[in-house]
């Protein structure tokens, strides 16, 4: 099936990163689409507890190296929400460093080692998305080793495409990983009116692609913003989906 279109999607707000370009291709669902809801981030925010203590299905991506992870990812697996490793990636130019980052040069064991750790914390985690990693995401030798990983644990990564030139789906597909792209950051600016344009943006893709994968930030605007929005989309055809229902596409 051809692309249905480009989706111009913005940049992560916590990094360097620039605007990037994802291609998706079409697929017929019920009603206006599935909308798939990743929150990043989460652990050291104040506002963690408001994400995992929502009703509605969304996808919660722990720092692994955040305090009291471990406690958090339990309370957001209690209600019903899908874990993922929000994986520190090496960024061109960002200067604050996870202690779990993964950094292009490292041996095999040592990101073998990282992601190791990262899975002893958040157990429950059933794939991983990258943390900031403009420049790691871009190096497909470097993500090799996260790919074998990834497969020999029967774990998939969801691509937060934070630059154009990911090579995410490439190794992806040649080692044989499920892998899903991001489209839409719904909080790259924290301001109320442009959180609703990028709700409003992802309910365009929803019903153009037949699914959206987006992501937010535990932040006061966007959490209002999510308690006003996620109850509604039901009523209105939209399907909020569970990240992992998409590889089954």
């Amino acid at each position: 099936i051809a692309p249905l279109f480009d989706i111009l999607a913005d940049s992560e707000p916590d990094s360097d990163e620039v605007p990037a370009k994802s291609k998706d291709k079409a697929t017929k669902s019920k009603g206006h689409g599935q909308i798939a809801i990743v929150i990043d981030d989460l652990g050291y925010s104040k506002y963690t507890r408001d994400i995992i203590d929502m009703d509605q299905n969304v996808t919660a991506a722990f720092l692994p190296d955040a305090p009291h992870v471990t406690e958090y990812m339990q309370r957001a697996a209690d209600k019903g929400h899908e874990i993922i490793i929000h994986m520190p990636m090496e960024a061109g130019h960002f200067d604050k460093e996870e202690k779990s980052i993964l950094k292009i040069g490292m041996s095999k064991d040592e990101v073998y080692e990282r992601l190791d750790a990262a899975f002893e914390k958040v157990p429950l985690a059933i794939g991983i998305n990258n943390h900031t990693g403009s420049k790691y995401t871009s190096d497909y030798e470097a993500l090799r080793p996260v790919m074998f990983y990834l497969r020999a644990h029967d774990k998939f990564m969801l691509d937060s495409r934070t630059i154009a030139s990911s090579k995410v789906p490439d190794a992806a597909e040649d080692l044989g990983v499920p892998y899903l792209v991001r489209h839409v950051f719904i909080d790259h600016f924290d301001d109320d009116k442009e959180i609703d344009e990028a709700l409003s943006n992802v309910e365009r893709i929803a019903r153009e692609n037949g699914f959206v994968i987006a992501i937010g930030h535990p932040r006061p605007k966007t959490v209002k913003a999510l308690k006003a929005w996620l109850p509604e989309l039901e009523s209105r055809g939209y399907s909020l989906i569970k990240l992992s229902t998409l590889l089954q596409r």
